[in-house]
């Protein structure tokens, strides 16, 4: 990026007028984040080191296939943030089962 540009914006503040940088930058689709999904679950987890948030939002797709593709080029599944997630998640998952089914065999075989 253009340092001097920086200072420039820095020192006299933004632009009124669009340059050919700030086009560049704008993003290309102005629709905005609607609420309206039938799943709408966002978790805001506070940790040891930092909060992180989780969000769950599910519904009916309404982007384009030319839209879908650009952003699975921006956002890929496959990252190593993603697979760690998958695999505690689905490790959750398995033990919450594992207890499940344990208890229901105690529950079953209880004498008395």
């Amino acid at each position: 990026m253009d340092y001097s540009a920086r200072i420039e914006r820095a020192i006299n503040g933004p632009r009124t007028a669009s340059s050919p940088v700030q086009d560049r930058e704008a993003p290309q689709d102005t629709r905005r984040w609607s609420n309206d999904h039938p799943v709408n679950i966002r978790l805001s987890v506070p940790l040891l080191f930092g909060r992180f948030y989780i969000t769950i939002v599910a519904g009916k797709e309404r982007r384009s296939a030319e839209r879908l593709s650009q952003e699975r080029a921006r956002h890929p599944l496959a990252t190593a943030g993603n697979l760690l997630f998958m695999m505690g998640f689905g490790t959750l998952i398995g033990m919450g089962f594992l207890f499940a089914v344990s208890m229901a065999i105690r529950a079953w075989f209880a004498v008395g």
